[in-house]
């Protein structure tokens, strides 16, 4: 599936979930808390998987809640 606030890659058994919002320091949008629950959520079913990361494309993981929505 594809996203537009993070990027969900595997590599192996390792499911990787990247905050990609870095004009705003990946703050959590509505839209982004969606797509995260939407990627982990795919990522528990697929038994293939057994470690869940997570990453951030900006200075900083994130800066908190996107007041600016």
């Amino acid at each position: 599936m594809a996203y537009g606030n993070i990027l969900v890659t595997t590599e192996g058994s390792i499911g990787l979930v990247q905050l990609n919002r870095p004009k705003v320091l990946n703050a959590l949008s509505s839209a982004l808390m969606i797509e995260l629950g939407d990627a982990t959520e795919a990522m528990d079913r697929d038994s293939a998987i057994h470690v869940l990361s997570f990453t951030a494309a900006a200075r900083v993981f994130s800066a908190g809640a996107d007041i600016d929505r």
